[in-house]
């Protein structure tokens, strides 16, 4: 299928786009399960992680 799949146009969907801005579905990758939440290591790069308040290349 490939490409063609791409080019179809999706049935059975109504409605209009929405205006909302796209953002991420959770607030800490690192800490979405519980063997990280449990994790000192984890817990580390979490708060580094959140420190560095680096822009992502879409932003």
């Amino acid at each position: 299928m490939g490409a063609e799949a791409l080019k179809a146009p999706v049935e059975g969907v109504e409605g209009s786009l929405s205006t909302a801005t796209f953002r991420p579905v959770f607030d800490d990758f690192y800490l979405t399960n519980p063997i990280a939440r449990a994790s000192k290591t984890m817990a580390e790069c979490s708060a580094l992680a959140s420190a560095l308040d680096t822009p992502v290349a879409a932003e």
